[in-house]
């Protein structure tokens, strides 16, 4: 999302620049006078509750949390990773509740050793006035320099191997065998110690004979145009996506959308959206799919509208505001009463 400086001084009260959150083990003694400072400049500020939005910055907000004496709140947004550092699990041990992303990220955490109870989970959620269905899907492609063709197939997203583009482009490479005025169009890049993976990508193209009809983008700005300009999007994932905001900008723009089987991604397209779970590093699974969809805006017209008001019943950015806060006032809550014990035990 870049940098959210400006959005972020657009609602907050004061804005304080920290820079170090972690112990560097090869500069111990400097990265902990630098910790020490940054944590001493933060805890002047009157707070009632410390939230991280993510696990590996946990360590200084449950330390902030222990100088101010308030509870401590931290944001699940990646499955339980394979190593998990001392630093990252003593902020953790220290949280007083935590919100999951997806159940599935729950229960991953959960089997880690972290308390059932304390993890509420709130759904990534977008603003549906920045993805919305556009009339011209054709002067969206025209503005992305896209091709005109019957039908467009869309993936946006980080190029990497667990996102399992190869899986989309062999199972689109079968749809394209019979049905010559499709299109694949691929929104995103890699990162920069994985830039052979773009070429990796478009041999298998070329070697599947469909290089003509798959288009790399690169990175895009404005990914609701991407959406606007496609009639289906892909999401192919072999990893565990926690709760993939794909599966919401896109339908939030009127546009179906697949997605592998995997992680969080059965919980956001639940219904009829469901239709678009495929078996993940399956082409064939995949391809089956595709077919199915092809004729969606002759068949099921109605079909784009469905998938809008699927994502502003329950994937908002307000909806996930008010989850979010309701679980902040549920850490405020449990201090306040733990105090409220310890005083009546003192009465005693």
């Amino acid at each position: 999302n870049g940098n959210l400086l400006a959005p972020y001084a657009a609602f907050c009260r004061h804005l304080i620049n920290g820079n170090h959150y972690r112990l560097n083990a090869k500069r111990p003694f400097c990265s902990l006078k630098a910790l020490l400072l940054d944590l001493w400049t933060t805890s002047r500020e009157q707070v009632d509750v410390v939230y991280s939005n993510q696990y590996q910055d946990s360590c200084f907000g449950y330390a902030l949390s222990c100088v101010k004496q308030v509870p401590f709140v931290c944001h699940l947004r990646l499955p339980y990773p394979n190593t998990l550092g001392w630093q990252s699990r003593m902020g953790m041990r220290g949280a007083t509740r935590l919100i999951a992303v997806s159940e599935h990220t729950k229960n991953g955490w959960a089997r880690s050793g972290c308390v059932t109870d304390a993890i509420d989970v709130v759904y990534n959620g977008i603003d549906p006035t920045a993805f919305s269905p556009t009339d011209s899907p054709a002067s969206a492609r025209s503005q992305l320099n896209i091709a005109e063709r019957g039908f467009t197939v869309g993936y946006v997203g980080r190029l990497d191997k667990t996102k399992g583009l190869a899986t989309l482009i062999k199972g689109f490479a079968q749809v394209r065998e019979a049905n010559s005025d499709i299109q694949l169009v691929i929104a995103g890049k890699t990162r920069s110690d994985n830039a052979h993976y773009l070429t990796e990508l478009k041999s298998l193209a070329a070697r599947l004979n469909v290089a003509d009809s798959v288009t790399f983008l690169g990175h895009v700005d404005t990914p609701a145009l991407v959406y606007q300009s496609c009639d289906l999007a892909v999401l192919p994932s072999e990893w565990p996506e926690p709760c993939a905001r794909t599966l919401i900008e896109a339908p939030s723009c009127g546009v179906p959308v697949l997605a592998s089987h995997v992680g969080g991604s059965p919980e956001v397209l639940t219904g009829l959206l469901s239709q678009g779970l495929f078996e993940p590093a399956n082409a064939d699974s995949l391809a089956a799919k595709l077919q199915q969809h092809l004729g969606w805006r002759q068949q099921n017209p109605t079909l784009g509208k469905q998938c809008r008001e699927h994502v502003l019943s329950q994937f908002t950015f307000n909806n996930t505001l008010a989850g979010v806060e309701k679980s902040l006032l549920k850490a405020v809550d449990s201090r306040l009463k733990a105090a409220s014990n310890f005083d009546l035990v003192g009465d005693r």
